[in-house]
């Protein structure tokens, strides 16, 4: 089985924030994606659109708390 690490990309789509997570994501990285997340809300952003089609879980508990 191939693990690739988390990988976090941020861009836009048609002006709205967008965060593409692909890869490996462990229960761990929950903080690391909460951290760019905030940053959206401290910078007065009141939506974004977050891709995780490309992203592999390993536990769902804590990426259904994120969301």
């Amino acid at each position: 089985m191939n693990m690739s690490e988390l990988s976090i990309t941020v861009g836009e789509l048609l002006s709205i924030p967008k965060v593409t997570l692909s890869g490996h994501m462990e229960r761990w990285h929950d903080q690391a994606v909460m951290g760019v997340l905030k940053g959206f809300r401290d910078q007065g952003h009141n939506s974004l659109v977050l891709d995780i089609a490309g992203v592999n879980l390993a536990e769902t508990e804590g990426f259904v708390g994120l969301i």
